[in-house]
């Protein structure tokens, strides 16, 4: 697609798509973008009512249009996030009341979890259907997602959860006061049984929760699509760097947090965020000076963000900085034989 279509493509569908054009790709295939009413575009937009038949009109009036997979998901994750939501509030209200059991909470946790990646897939095929990612927006929405996700993923609405000791205490202390007469009637049977359950405890506490990695895997899955369709506007010149440093840290973040919590995965989704800024530089390159190819380059000398930083996990691997660097120091001769050209003609 020709440059300058995708600016002006990329500046209407930020104006919320109140006019309509044509774009015109390199394969002549043509794209026609419908104005829409107020009306309309408050129902595009309309929060999801969470009831039988609400749920139902979000999919039937918005989910399943096919202006929303064209033109409102790719700018706007508000359903997702709102969804998530739905996903954590369920266990929060359990885990408010102490008096449950950590057996409830357990449950209520791979509920939650359940739920939420049952919404990143649904979301993430969605996306299969975008043309592009608005980077801005994305960026937003990794911020939400890390303090919606945390909860379920580490438990800590219930401090005593992941303390093996303090629930063997529990165990042995709710037993011997419940069951004392039984204990002291027939002994064995009473710490036959009791043993019984502090190993399928321990069992329990010791084997991986499958819920947990099945929600990572499925987000790791959500994060690598969007990345490889983020779309920066030219016109934001420096400023696209900055959403790329921006992004990096966020999901650097989630490592931090233990969202994501192999290393490598990191890795991967930096590639990803890279190997599609550069496409963004390449079908841009023309519209991008000189001197944001020399602004980069100084930033990048100052090692200002760890996308290019983190090592890769072979030694032949080429570095990010180094594969980045070269593609800055391409631009910027561009560039500069851009500036040059006129001055000789002159």
């Amino acid at each position: 697609m020709k440059i300058q279509q995708l600016s002006f493509l990329c500046t209407l569908i930020a104006c919320c798509l109140l006019s309509t054009y044509n774009v015109k790709s390199r394969d002549n295939q043509h794209h026609t973008y419908t104005i829409y009413t107020n009306k309309e575009l408050e129902s595009l937009y309309a929060p999801i009512i969470f009831s039988s038949s609400g749920i139902k009109q979000f999919f039937a009036g918005t989910f399943n249009r096919v202006e929303y997979a064209q033109e409102i998901l790719p700018n706007d994750f508000s359903h997702f996030i709102q969804w998530l939501e739905r996903s954590v509030k369920t266990l929060k209200c359990k885990a408010a009341h102490s008096s449950l059991q950590q057996a409830e909470i357990r449950q209520a946790l791979k509920k939650a979890r359940a739920h939420a990646k049952g919404v990143i897939r649904v979301f993430k095929n969605k996306i299969h259907s975008c043309p592009y990612i608005n980077a801005y927006a994305f960026d937003n929405m990794l911020v939400e997602v890390l303090e919606l996700l945390d909860p379920i993923m580490h438990k800590v609405l219930y401090k005593d959860i992941d303390d093996p000791v303090h629930n063997a205490y529990e165990l042995l202390y709710l037993s011997f006061s419940e069951n004392f007469a039984f204990f002291k009637r027939q002994p064995r049977t009473f710490l036959m049984d009791l043993s019984r359950s502090l190993i399928d405890q321990l069992n329990e506490y010791y084997t991986p929760d499958a819920s947990l990695e099945e929600l990572r895997s499925m987000f790791i899955r959500f994060l690598e699509i969007s990345l490889g369709k983020l779309v920066w506007h030219p016109q934001d010149g420096f400023k696209t760097w900055e959403s790329v440093k921006s992004l990096a840290d966020h999901l650097a973040d989630l490592v931090e947090h233990e969202i994501i919590e192999d290393v490598e995965d990191l890795n991967d989704l930096y590639i990803s965020l890279l190997e599609r800024y550069i496409f963004f530089l390449d079908i841009s390159g023309d519209q991008l000076p000189l001197a944001f190819y020399t602004r980069v380059k100084e930033d990048v000398a100052n090692n200002s963000t760890i996308l290019l930083e983190l090592e890769e996990q072979e030694e032949f691997i080429e570095p990010k900085m180094q594969r980045f660097v070269n593609v800055l120091n391409i631009g910027e001769a561009k560039a500069l034989a851009r500036e040059l050209v006129p001055q000789i003609s002159e």
